[in-house]
């Protein structure tokens, strides 16, 4: 039977302690602009992900694809389905995928998903934006200098307002439940957000999924190498990121 992430340290509160640091083996396999990416997903964590939810010859989809993280499952002998809506991460996913990875095969579709989906697949693996996290007047100037090339579609959930966000995750969450095959698995990296307070997405992300039919199965935490987002004065520190593993019913 799998263990999830066997073998891998935790500290003392259980949060397990993945290589903080993936440069040099992203540096092999992507170009160097996916490293302005700031939101790029930890390569051993999704290594872990991988190897525990699927098989060889099975089939990952990532909706929220970004720079392309979730290619490394094709060196692993799995099949890769990406959705990204933003073309100049297409752009990058393109030019990785065009320097010849042996393994499963991949497709990167450029789209916004809720088009896209449901697509048939044996696993989900992907982290999903947070609303008006693109679009945030309360950031200071660098930081939204920082987060302006981050998207330039007008349709990016991240662009959404909490109301309109929330109707599109419940979107998502109802397609990608008829996306993945029975019993099949959808893991979703997310993180609580600190405005002053402990913002809990994480429980949001739950409801989402347990609307749309989906059964809460395994929930991890771990510490990652610092924020997704700058912080700004008044925010409190969220050290920890979750790893929440949902299966669709047999």
């Amino acid at each position: 039977m799998k263990v999830f992430a066997e073998g891998v340290p935790r500290n003392e509160q259980g949060w397990l302690l993945f290589p903080q640091h993936d440069r040099a083996w992203r540096k092999r396999l992507f170009s160097p602009e996916v490293f302005k990416h700031i939101a790029k997903a930890n390569l051993h964590m999704l290594q872990a992900l991988i190897e525990y939810l699927t098989e060889p010859g099975d089939t990952i989809l990532d909706p929220f694809a970004g720079t392309g993280s979730i290619l490394i499952a094709s060196t692993m002998g799995r099949n890769v389905v990406m959705v990204e809506l933003e073309e100049h991460f297409v752009d990058l996913i393109s030019k990785a995928m065009s320097s010849g990875w042996e393994g499963g095969n991949s497709v990167v579709l450029h789209n916004d998903c809720r088009l896209v989906l449901p697509f048939p697949c044996d696993a989900v693996i992907t982290s999903p934006p947070y609303a008006s996290t693109l679009h945030d007047p309360g950031k200071g100037q660098k930081t939204q200098q920082r987060i302006a090339s981050y998207s330039q579609s007008y349709t990016n959930m991240g662009k959404l307002n909490p109301f309109l966000f929330v109707q599109a995750m419940r979107t998502v969450f109802n397609k990608l439940a008829l996306s993945v095959k029975p019993g099949g698995p959808v893991a979703i990296i997310t993180k609580d957000l600190g405005k002053g307070r402990r913002v809990f997405l994480s429980e949001r992300i739950v409801r989402y999924a347990t609307e749309a039919g989906l059964v809460l199965s395994e929930w991890h935490k771990w510490l990652p190498p610092g924020n997704t987002f700058p912080r700004q004065e008044g925010e409190c520190n969220i050290l920890d990121e979750d790893l929440i593993i949902f299966r669709r019913p047999q």
